[in-house]
């Protein structure tokens, strides 16, 4: 058959499109693919090339989506979401179990000593500029004004 008298049947689309052979087509027969799938597209040549690769592609895995199955069992989804929760959940247990088997053995005891080495330190807090355009710095002191 002539090549100029073809229809969108005669050609194999996919088979040009699974060996890379869509670009040996001429524009002419570009354009039965775009208006047998009623599809407005104007570009150059590589263009339209690209656009029925895309769309071939688009096609075929459609179809193989569809030939296995859609979505899986309801169960298999809530199996996983439950082994990630109780992950979580056995990480969160274990992190308490550190806390109490790390312990000290003088904080188990009954007498009540107060932490004499922690002393916080002062924090300092920048306000807004004042009528001359310097900063101001102010520091907090808790604690520091209790005197012997």
């Amino acid at each position: 058959m002539e090549r100029l008298n073809r229809e969108y049947n005669d050609i194999d689309w996919v088979g040009l499109y699974n060996s890379d052979k869509l670009s040996s087509l001429r524009v002419d027969e570009l354009s039965l693919y775009f208006s047998h799938h009623k599809i407005t597209f104007n570009g150059k040549k590589s263009e339209k090339v690209a656009m029925i690769k895309a769309h071939i592609g688009t096609l075929l895995y459609n179809i193989m989506g569809r030939q296995q199955p859609r979505k899986p069992p309801l169960r298999n989804v809530q199996q996983q979401v439950t082994s990630s929760l109780s992950e979580v959940e056995t990480d969160s247990q274990s992190d308490v179990v550190d806390r109490v088997v790390g312990s000290s053995p003088s904080s188990s005891s009954n007498e009540s000593t107060p932490d004499t080495n922690f002393i916080p330190e002062p924090r300092a807090e920048t306000l807004p500029t004042s009528n001359n355009g310097r900063k101001r710095t102010r520091v907090e002191r808790d604690n520091y004004n209790n005197s012997p």
